[in-house]
């Protein structure tokens, strides 16, 4: 009888051993999961932020270009006006020559003189709108990711 249950006692203790090595081969099988999704998290992480900043860098350089764009267009707009301004000076001078020849070709003159005026203004304004929107419309194209 206490063969028996020596027996049973070493059997009882081999799968006491067998279940904790199992259990440790287990939880360290576990752990190596783990880390291994741990790792797969950051290199997610570390490809979305590679991403952010490079979507960062161009935005920046379209939005850089954009204010380049629009210096260049306030400068054509100001030689756009200067050359306006001339030729209102030059339309002057014409309805004072005229004025001392004739009463009617000055009246016309200066009419049309008006009518230059109000012209040139609305296009300025449709030039600017223009110009404004073409810069928006190439700045966001920019921006764009790619």
């Amino acid at each position: 009888m206490f063969g028996l249950n020596l027996t049973i006692l070493a059997s009882a203790l081999a799968g006491v051993a067998g279940f904790g090595l199992a259990w440790q081969l287990r939880a360290g099988t576990i752990e190596s999961m783990k880390l291994e999704a741990a790792n797969e998290r950051i290199a997610i992480q570390r490809a979305a932020r590679t991403a952010i900043d490079r979507a960062a860098v161009q935005i920046t350089r379209a939005q850089t270009e954009s204010a380049t764009r629009a210096v260049a267009l306030r400068a054509d707009a100001d030689a756009a006006r200067g050359e306006l301004d001339g030729l209102r000076g030059a339309t002057a001078d014409a309805v004072r020559t005229a004025s001392a020849n004739l009463e009617a070709c000055t009246g016309q003159a200066s009419a049309l003189g008006v009518v230059f005026d109000q012209c040139t203004r609305q296009l300025q304004a449709v030039a600017a709108d223009a110009d404004e929107w073409s810069n928006q419309a190439v700045t966001l194209q920019n921006a764009w990711p790619k």
